[in-house]
């Protein structure tokens, strides 16, 4: 590895470890970092009784096991993360590591267990589609990888799976078992409405037409790419004409924006994207919206 290379990995990693100084400020006031402080208390066992996230709870096990405090949890976390960050921004030219920035810093610094799957997703696309890393995201934070697992799948295997999913739908009580899912993960806020007026208007109508001009500026579209932008789409006229309807809860809409930035990113690593400053900034102004939605400031 060259001397100038070395220079730029350090620099990656030193302005992203400042930019967590800075957010530290308010990291622990952030409702993630409370929920996970809970968790952790309690040995991760939600986790391990509602989802499939046996990596992040292995890891939790075996800091509490040498009795580590929370806070270094976190901080080993951090320090993993932005490893594997510093590690793909190298490879990306000026402007894709600052959309790719942009579109990830939430799950750097915040969204601490999707920001550890997604840099194990992303270095799979950077390390010639090695499979731990894959299998390691996927087990990481099983609900936030998935979309983009099945993605990476054979067409056979998609479609044996998607028989089985269509035959699910078919002949099971498929609302109900959602909605089941559902409470189960996200208990409390299912019913929260979509806020003040001002706050309805940005997420449900400003924020998916930003989204679908970052969609639109793909350059290889995939059935994910098809059904992403359809749901965005349905965000867009849910609000505009079909709210009085039926409901659509908040965790659903956020879920669906945290699945979008993820593409996009995907987007950026392959190369499949047309990226100019305007795309940039319409992905800093979707930052904005999230740092403050998120109540992080």
């Amino acid at each position: 590895m060259t001397l100038s290379k070395n220079l730029n990995i350090f620099f990656i990693r030193f302005f992203l470890f400042i930019i967590f100084i800075i957010c530290y400020k308010y990291i622990d006031f952030y409702p993630d970092w409370l929920s996970y402080q809970e968790i952790y208390k309690l040995n991760g066992s939600y986790l391990k009784d509602s989802s499939l996230d046996f990596v992040f709870t292995g890891i939790i096990d075996l800091f509490i096991l040498f009795n580590i405090d929370y806070f270094l949890f976190r901080f080993f976390l951090l320090i993993l993360v932005i490893f594997f960050y510093s590690k793909i921004l190298i490879l990306l030219d000026t402007k894709e590591k600052i959309l790719f920035f942009f579109l990830n810093f939430i799950f750097i610094y915040f969204q601490i267990r999707q920001g550890l799957a997604l840099s194990f997703f992303y270095y799979y696309y950077l390390k010639n589609k090695n499979l731990i890393f894959k299998y390691l995201a996927l087990f990481t934070h099983f609900m936030s990888i998935i979309p983009f697992f099945f993605e990476t799948l054979n067409k056979k295997i998609k479609f044996i799976i998607s028989v089985i999913l269509i035959s699910f739908i078919l002949f099971t009580n498929i609302s109900e078992i959602l909605f089941t899912i559902l409470i189960q993960n996200y208990n409390g806020r299912l019913d929260a409405n979509m806020g003040n007026n001002e706050t309805s208007i940005i997420k449900s109508i400003i924020i998916p037409v930003l989204f679908l001009f970052l969609f639109n500026n793909v350059k290889q579209k995939t059935t994910l790419h098809f059904i992403l932008f359809s749901l965005l789409l349905l965000v867009l006229f849910y609000h505009l004409y079909f709210k009085l309807y039926f409901f659509i809860p908040n965790v659903l809409i956020n879920g669906l924006f945290r699945y979008s930035l993820v593409y996009i990113s995907i987007c950026v690593l392959t190369k499949k994207i047309k990226i100019s400053w305007i795309t940039i900034f319409i992905a800093f102004v979707i930052l904005f919206k999230d740092i403050y939605s998120s109540q992080i400031i």
